[in-house]
């Protein structure tokens, strides 16, 4: 039997080598920072970027200049926790413009950094997600994107989905962003905080922080911009121009989502400006849009669109004035609005007895006034309307503010349960008008609607015009008068204001009441009812 000798040194390295790079391999797959802490720039820019890396600082340089322009491309662009991503620009740069073309999603759990004032676009149409770590420190606007280009104002586009078909780079201003069929999601977690207080990805004072994409999830992340503004574009197969008005698109539309104690916050000397379009709009967990004035400028106000906006578990929409200037109101429109509360006392007996506190109110939406300010107006605009569980609707003013107008237009069913619909007056200044119309009205449970000005009020209560093919106000059944109904009423030195009322069929039943009345120093208003039916039912137990 013949036998071969085996080269026993031979298979050792030979193992050994193959066993060593296994386990290089394997330990490489599996460190999350070796794939996560990458900016790798491509090559498709006459002139292209270049990362230079020193310890957690990647520094950025090159690209390709066009007047103000600096353009820069990356096959990939990630941050892990703790690390700098420095676009070192020169300071004459306005903008800019960073495209990620790679198809992979951006994870960003580090610092973006750049110099002077310029702005900064960063578009990936695969998905962003900003860690709870992620800050900026720039002196511009951000506007992170999933969108497939940029555009431009002569009308020249910077692709980021096919970057080989981007013509010769402008030297043009950015005016708005085309979105695909399937734009990627931008996911935002970071609680990165300023002195305690969390800011998570926050621009400077006066800019502008415009997030535009597929679905948008802010989950427990915050979006700061101190007196500047914020907008969430959730969307596809359309173009988004920045600062143009909302308009009437048939494009398919994504969802907008704030979890777990998320923030969306323009609030500050003069209170900026939130716009926020999507298809879905749901607020959980004690999240909000906040757009207050703390100053003596006048406030930007929220401007809100989508298919639905759902707001439970103590969170809320505020673009109300602590300040001199006046607050910049706030503006509803979608086909369904709900709002389920979770308020442990009672909403209105607070209002009335002045002894709630203007900073810690939730659940619902409010333009008031707090100061010297005049709240600004609060409009609604819905398909069907459901307020359940001591939600505010309000435009109250609690010092010497002038209130905002409240006007809710419903074409189908406005129902509310335990909630208030107030143009109040607690101080000074004199309460706005209340304006509702609906198809149908259902009122349930001490729901108030109408205006009020309190027992330690000056002002005068607003007119309250309510308008209904069915009107139904059903209270507690037991034998007593309840708080709940339609009311013009002053508790205190000034005048209410006119209670009118029409419908088709109204229904008032279990102690409910349409009343305008005065119990203070003041005089009532006008009471004017008309309708093709009422139906009175129940009584107090001294017979009324």
């Amino acid at each position: 039997m013949n036998t071969k000798k085996i080269d026993v040194s031979n298979l050792e390295f030979s193992i050994r080598l193959k066993l060593g790079i296994v386990l290089f391999s394997f330990s490489w797959i599996c460190n999350p920072q070796t794939l996560l802490a990458q900016i790798l720039p491509d090559d498709t820019l006459p002139n292209n970027s270049s990362v230079e890396i020193e310890g957690t600082l990647q520094q950025i340089t090159r690209g390709t200049v066009a007047g103000d322009n600096l353009f820069h491309s990356f096959d990939r662009f990630n941050l892990e926790t703790g690390s700098t991503a420095y676009f070192d620009n020169a300071l004459t740069i306005n903008n800019i413009i960073a495209r990620i073309t790679g198809g992979e999603i951006s994870n960003i759990d580090g610092l973006i950094r750049a110099n002077g004032t310029a702005n900064l676009f960063l578009l990936n149409p695969a998905g962003i997600v900003f860690g709870p770590n992620a800050a900026l420190d720039i002196g511009g606007s951000f506007v992170p994107s999933t969108a497939e280009s940029l555009l431009f104002e002569d009308g020249s586009l910077y692709h980021a989905a096919e970057p080989h078909n981007s013509p010769l780079l402008t030297v043009s201003v950015p005016i708005g962003l085309q979105l695909g069929s399937n734009p990627g999601n931008i996911i935002a977690r970071s609680r990165v905080a300023l002195d305690s207080n969390p800011i998570g990805l926050a621009v400077q004072p006066t800019q502008t922080l415009r997030v535009v994409g597929g679905n948008i999830a802010l989950e427990g992340g915050y979006l700061t911009a101190p007196d500047g503004a914020i907008d969430l574009v959730s969307g596809s197969n359309e173009t988004v121009i920045f600062d143009a008005p909302f308009s009437s698109s048939n494009a398919p539309i994504g969802t907008i989502q704030l979890t777990q104690n998320a923030s969306v916050n323009t609030s500050g000397l003069g209170g900026g400006r939130i716009q926020v379009r999507g298809g879905e709009i749901f607020l959980d967990r004690n999240s909000r849009f906040v757009a207050d004035t703390f100053g003596s400028f006048d406030g930007g106000g929220i401007e809100i669109e989508g298919t639905t906006l759902r707001l439970r578990d103590g969170s809320f929409v505020s673009a109300s004035t602590f300040g001199e200037g006046t607050s910049g109101g706030l503006s509803v429109r979608t086909d369904l609005l709900e709002i389920t509360g979770t308020r442990p006392t009672d909403l209105l007996s607070e209002l009335v007895a002045a002894t709630i506190d203007p900073l810690a109110l939730r659940d619902g939406l409010y333009s008031i006034s707090a100061a010297t300010g005049k709240a600004g107006n609060l409009s609604i605009e819905t398909q069907e309307l459901r307020a359940i569980n001591q939600v505010g609707i309000m435009t109250t003013t609690f010092v010497a503010g002038e209130g905002g107008d409240l006007t809710l237009d419903v074409l189908g069913t406005a129902r509310f349960d335990r909630s208030v619909v107030l143009a109040g007056t607690a101080g000074m200044g004199n309460s706005g008008n209340v304006t509702l119309s609906a198809g149908e009205l259902r009122s349930f449970d001490n729901t108030f609607i109408g205006a009020v000005t309190s027992s330690t009020s000056q002002g005068n209560g607003g007119d309250v015009t309510i308008a209904a093919e069915t009107i139904e106000l059903r209270g507690v059944p037991g034998g007593q008068l309840s708080p709940g109904g339609f009311f013009s009423t002053s508790l205190g030195a000034g005048d209410s204001g006119n209670l009118r009322v029409d419908a088709g069929q109204i229904v008032v039943a279990d102690g409910m009441q349409i009343s305008a009345s005065a119990a203070g120093g003041g005089r009532g208003g006008n009471l004017t009812v008309t309708a093709e039916s009422i139906d009175l039912s129940g009584a107090s137990e001294d017979g009324r």
